[in-house]
């Protein structure tokens, strides 16, 4: 069983049972990689586990391994419920987030990146072209369930096998 731990003004630091853990009203992070497969243009993340009664506050994408990219291409990023990569229920696709083919980009280097976060968004744009990624309205506040969800790095040209993408979502808990 998975344990929450709350902090109360009147109660103090305590735990409860959970579904999926964390901590009650200070801004937590989970991640998940992704790695290219090789013959098309999409490296999806496992599942990223965001617990119930929460509001997700940032979503980051950041490259730990180098992408390599068939030609110059358009990338962007895309946050949704589906293992396949392909819906974009709480961050939609840019196609162009971070580079478009007119900007001759045709690989991506280890810590180049992008975020919801201005300034993170702006300290990943190695290559100058980032647009910020933009969280989807209406759907940061998860309800009385967790829920898993599953970061895309979406490219308009086949990525090379190998390449990582490390994809995290920053959220507060409410009890």
């Amino acid at each position: 069983m998975s344990v929450k731990i709350i902090i109360d003004d009147a109660k103090g630091l305590y735990q409860t049972g959970a579904t999926s853990g964390g901590v009650v009203g200070i801004k937590q992070a989970r991640s998940s990689s992704g790695v290219a497969a090789g013959g098309n243009g999409l490296i999806v993340s496992g599942a990223i586990t965001i617990p119930a009664n929460s509001l997700i506050t940032a979503y980051h994408v950041v490259v730990t391994s180098a992408l390599t990219l068939a030609a110059a291409a358009k990338v962007g990023s895309r946050f949704g419920n589906l293992a396949a990569g392909t819906d974009g229920t709480y961050l939609a696709l840019n196609d162009d987030d971070y580079c478009a083919i007119v900007d001759g980009v045709d690989s991506l280097a280890v810590g180049a990146g992008n975020s919801s976060d201005l300034n993170i968004s702006a300290s990943l744009d190695i290559d100058g072209f980032n647009t910020r990624l933009v969280a989807a309205a209406g759907a940061q506040k998860i309800g009385t369930s967790d829920v898993n969800i599953y970061g895309a790095l979406v490219s308009s040209q086949n990525i090379t096998a190998g390449g990582t993408v490390q994809f995290i979502i920053e959220f507060i808990t409410f009890e």
